[in-house]
């Protein structure tokens, strides 16, 4: 299983944008609905997400405390790589905000992977990079 772990971009994206977009990777990887999870964070009022099934919490802290799996930070400067996320057992992907300071949440048990890419000077919305880890993730080279 893969859980989803993230911060809704509340400068950028509407919520009702940003939802669409993780839910079409939902239904594109997902066999099962229960194969791909999701918590976020600050909790969001938008109707859009009502009825939804996820996990919403006020702070990262409160939502990585109630995730289970090994926890995978995708971030900028990352000592591993895509192909280091274990294939084996279940993950949890956390895609930030390096202003917000994902980072203070890792320990030496979690892995801090960087996709690496050819224009440095540039990063990669959350739901870009879910579809390359998890097509990874599930032997897409």
């Amino acid at each position: 299983m893969i859980t989803i772990v993230g911060r809704w971009d509340t400068e950028q994206l509407p919520n009702e944008y940003e939802y669409n977009l993780w839910r079409q990777i939902k239904a594109a990887f997902a066999a099962q609905p229960s194969d791909v999870q999701f918590c976020f964070t600050p909790i969001s009022e938008d109707p859009a997400l009502s009825g939804s099934s996820w996990q919403q919490y006020d702070t990262m802290d409160s939502c990585l405390a109630n995730v289970t799996g090994k926890k995978v930070f995708i971030e900028s400067g990352g000592s591993n790589t895509v192909s280091e996320i274990p294939k084996d057992q279940d993950v949890v992907l956390i895609f930030g905000n390096t202003p917000l300071d994902n980072l203070s949440h890792i320990t030496e048990d979690d892995l801090h992977v960087t996709i690496n890419q050819p224009n440095t000077g540039s990063f990669i919305y959350g739901p870009n990079a879910a579809s390359v880890i998890i097509s990874n993730w599930y032997g897409q080279p």
